[in-house]
């Protein structure tokens, strides 16, 4: 059965959001613990195991330099002091004490045990109703080598402003319809009374799986979820997993379409059309990276889809996302992984290195080696029109008053550029949210983009259970 969307996603902002300016720096506030939980209201989740961080403090004298007529060689002292780290960025705690695996457990955040998730796996039909970018027809819809992909890379993240100028010509409506692959949970014993149904997206680099995170249990959203008697559904979003895969490149697989995938989720899992005949009174939303992107933009969209928002590895800054796009060295995903990914349309990208990954999503040391050989494992794809689209769909949640938390690694590279202690940039999302019930935000210490890889990824997933719990959703 097809639900024709009552509202339109529209890409539009794009044009205030990009075109505008794309290089807004956050203004800087005094540091703040790495470790702290900050909160408008007296609700607040359950903390990290903290690491100390030490702080130091460079001075650079200055010295006048002479020179000499009667001399070849110049006099001119170059000073080690200029490199010192500005007083405005926090310091960085050495390599070895960063590592916090002591600070791992396999606790469960419910009463129930990490082995309480019966889940089944299906298909479902998503018709779209999404306003897209149309980019010029002089730009491949199905390119397939490595030259022209790292030549758009290049030219988006060098020169966005002018790229999107020349090569936007306005917009379409997308009304095509999207075989998502999904994955419901339930628990097995102890499930909670008039709960919320779970909706967890994952974002760029992963599928579905990055929810139900295979290196341990306590790793795992849904294990944490079902543990706590939280029925959760996972899916792998456009062009990953089991889903859908587009062979055009830039026009369909957008961030507007998502977000029509999204709500076309939401709307079924409301009115009993998803799995098993079950309508969900209240749905709440979790989102990682790209996912927390979508998340944010229903929010303000479609309020009425939420009752709750959890965004992780999200911030109001986007200054680093351009080092973000070069250090992953985008390739062809049939070309990078040809094991997993040979017979995968060549418009279909993935990180070109072990150490694009780590630089990133990771925080050396804070991980596990075999954690960090499941996330390779299971990575996956994204296209050019998905990473050219991130900053259209963000928007001022003016109507949503759920609750509102926002859990991100203070190393967060490209919402932070590995510094989200500085300024405000997790704190601000709030701005986005004037009528929320209750707004939290909350930096994992020593922690990278991809939060559930590190050892502090356990807790990780107790935090968003239990900001839920808190909340009475």
């Amino acid at each position: 059965m097809c639900i024709k969307m009552k509202f339109s996603i529209t890409a539009s902002a794009l044009f205030a959001a990009v075109l505008a300016s794309t290089a807004n720096a956050a203004a800087l506030a005094p540091r703040q613990d790495a470790s702290s939980t900050s909160s408008s209201s007296s609700s607040s989740s359950a903390t990290d195991a903290a690491a100390s961080t030490t702080s130091s403090a460079s001075s650079t004298s200055s010295s006048d330099s002479s020179s000499s007529s009667s001399s070849s060689s110049s006099d001119v002292l170059i000073s080690a002091s200029a490199q010192a780290t500005p007083s405005s960025v926090a310091a960085l705690v050495p390599y070895g004490v960063a590592n916090l695996s002591s600070t791992e457990n396999n606790t469960a955040v419910g009463s129930n045990g990490l082995s309480n998730a019966n889940c089944t796996v299906f298909q479902v039909e998503i018709p779209v109703n999404a306003e897209n970018i149309r980019f010029n027809s002089d730009l491949r819809q199905e390119y397939r080598n490595q030259s022209y992909v790292t030549g758009q890379i290049l030219r988006y993240a060098n020169f966005q402003q002018d790229y999107m100028t020349e090569n936007v010509n306005g917009t379409y409506l997308n009304t095509n319809s999207y075989s998502i692959n999904a994955t419901y949970c339930t628990p097995i014993t102890g499930k909670k009374d008039n709960s919320s149904l779970i909706t967890a997206v994952h974002g760029i680099g992963f599928n579905s799986q990055y929810w139900n995170f295979g290196y341990a249990p306590e790793y795992s959203l849904v294990n944490q979820a079902t543990s706590a008697g939280y029925d959760i559904l996972i899916y792998d979003r456009l062009g990953t997993g089991g889903s859908s895969t587009p062979t055009n490149g830039l026009d369909e697989p957008q961030a507007a379409t998502e977000v029509s995938i999204l709500a076309g989720i939401l709307e079924r899992a409301r009115n009993g059309t998803l799995v098993n005949g079950t309508s969900f009174d209240r749905i709440v939303g979790v989102g990682h990276s790209y996912g927390s992107i979508q998340v944010q933009a229903l929010t303000a969209m479609a309020p009425q889809l939420l009752d709750g928002a959890v965004l992780t590895g999200y911030s109001t800054s986007t200054d680093s996302i351009v080092q973000f796009l070069l250090g992953a060295a985008f390739e062809p995903a049939a070309r990078a992984l040809p094991n997993t990914f040979a017979a995968k349309p060549r418009v279909w990208l993935a990180a070109g290195s072990n150490a694009s990954i780590v630089q990133n999503f990771l925080w050396p040391p804070n991980y596990a080696q075999g954690a960090f050989d499941v996330a390779y494992a299971g990575g996956d794809t994204v296209s050019l029109g998905g990473l050219f689209s991130l900053a259209s769909v963000t928007a001022n949640a003016t109507d949503f008053t759920g609750p509102v938390f926002v859990l991100t690694g203070e190393r967060d590279l490209p919402f932070c550029g590995n510094d989200c202690t500085t300024g405000d940039k997790v704190e601000s999302v709030q701005t986005l949210y004037p009528q929320t019930s209750n707004f939290t935000s909350k930096l994992v210490n020593e922690t990278g983009h991809g939060l559930t890889v590190h050892y502090t990824g356990p807790q990780s997933q107790r935090d968003i259970v239990q900001f839920f719990i808190d909340n009475s959703l």
